[in-house]
């Protein structure tokens, strides 16, 4: 009810006012994701809120403090960070209007991703994820069983999770969906891949190199996350490791 009365007083020129300005927040937001200079903005913004709470409670002392701080530290992380936040602005400069709601559908589906391998790296579960790019994936799917459904995480746990034929082979995953799972990829011949590197990170690696899909391979032996895209391989990456190349790589 209290929100239809603010709605009631707001004139269409207020929405569009506060549309612009997430905009603007979520395209920052974005841009500098992954970086350093993301804590350092998220740790001036709590700054900023107890500076406010400081003014409104009347707190002297508190206000002089964060006047001073605000006056000097602001022009010593700008200094300190103008590689980040000169990156970040670039990209945001680069960004598409509409690109920012397919990141937040990309965002939604990392989530997902992430918290499915952390549940399985717990466990030591074994898993295989590939995410499916620009190169389609459709010759390695017709070795698997066909799932076609919305990605979530007590499916991909459970795919993996259960004894049944699907557990040892890959998930594929396009535009938020299982398309299969139970896939078997080529394994990789490299010579420099780690000693302990099985059967599930060869083909993790194999299909990286002859596809641009994103691949997560979590071992059964350590619980251990690996990623490979490309020539690129991230080995034992955290869940926050993780969650920040999904983002970049899927986003490219």
């Amino acid at each position: 009810m209290v929100l239809i009365e603010v709605l009631r007083f707001m004139a269409w020129t207020d929405v569009l006012d506060v549309f612009v300005v997430f905009l603007i927040f979520y395209g920052i937001y974005l841009s500098i994701r992954g970086t350093r200079a993301l804590q350092i903005m998220l740790g001036l913004g709590l700054f900023v809120v107890f500076r406010g709470v400081g003014e409104v409670l009347n707190l002297r002392m508190l206000n002089v403090l964060f006047a001073r701080f605000l006056d000097v530290g602001l022009i010593f992380v700008i200094i300190l960070f103008q590689p980040e936040l000169r990156s970040g602005f670039t990209n945001l400069g680069r960004r598409r209007f509409w690109a920012l709601f397919e990141d937040l559908e990309s965002e939604e589906l990392i989530n997902r991703i992430v918290c499915s391998c952390q549940k399985l790296s717990r466990r030591e579960v074994g898993a295989l994820i590939a995410i499916e790019r620009d190169v389609g994936l459709k010759s390695y799917l017709d070795t698997g069983t066909e799932i076609d459904s919305l990605v979530t995480t007590d499916l991909l746990t459970t795919i993996f999770m259960s004894k049944g034929p699907l557990h040892d082979g890959a998930v594929v995953i396009k535009d938020n969906k299982i398309l299969g799972a139970g896939c078997v990829f080529p394994l990789s011949d490299r010579t420099d891949l780690p000693s302990n590197f099985g059967t599930r990170h060869r083909a993790a690696v194999g299909i990286a190199e002859e596809t641009d899909a994103v691949v997560i391979s979590v071992s059964e032996e350590t619980g251990s996350i690996t990623l490979a895209h490309k020539r690129d391989l991230h080995v034992d990456v955290g869940v926050d490791e993780l969650e920040d190349l999904l983002y970049t790589y899927l986003n490219q």
